[in-house]
């Protein structure tokens, strides 16, 4: 039984959704100048703590995927890679370097969802914060560029690992549509 998994296309749109929701982020900075700091500075949040959101789902639904049956097909693939094919070399260091990405996207995925969870529990503190007026404005631009970095960096590691995964499905099929081109 050959299991076919369709290619994670729909995770890709995050990735845009992201994109654009910090383009809306920067569009509220230039049209809001009139407004309450405090009111700029609420837009900006909930802005950031849309793109931990969408990311947060982006990395869930990966993590969904049997990552079982896909070292199943890869060690299947690497049975079938043929020595005497002059191509042997590369596509072993390709399984390989598969096998070692799924590795690493499994033992880092429980980490990154705590840091996903920690930038949205600050994000979330901070929002609690401006509202009540708490910390000046100085104060707040400066928690809210330490927290838009931390999006940041977590948008830059979701996008790695959507498309470091998209690439391994990619060569999963690409290997298993050659080696039953051949077996025609």
């Amino acid at each position: 039984m050959v299991l076919k998994f369709q290619k994670p296309c729909r995770i890709t749109p995050v990735s845009l959704l992201s994109i654009s929701l910090l383009l809306l982020i920067f569009s509220f900075n230039a049209c809001q100048q009139s407004q309450e700091p405090q009111q700029q500075f609420l837009h900006q949040i909930d802005s950031l703590q849309q793109i931990v959101y969408a990311d947060s789902l982006a990395f869930q639904e990966l993590r969904e995927i049997p990552y079982d049956s896909l070292v199943r097909r890869l060690n299947t693939i690497r049975q079938q890679i043929s020595p005497a094919d002059p191509l042997s070399e590369s596509q072993y260091a390709s399984v390989a370097n598969a096998l070692s990405y799924l590795r690493q996207l499994q033992t880092e995925s429980d980490p990154f969802l705590k840091e996903i969870s920690f930038a949205a529990q600050q994000l979330r503190n901070l929002r609690y914060d401006v509202s009540q007026q708490i910390p000046d404005s100085l104060t707040t631009a400066q928690y809210l560029k330490t927290e838009a970095s931390a999006v940041k960096q977590i948008e830059a590691k979701t996008d790695y690992f959507l498309n470091r995964f998209n690439a391994q499905l990619l060569l999963i099929e690409t290997l298993e549509n050659n080696f039953q081109a051949e077996k025609d």
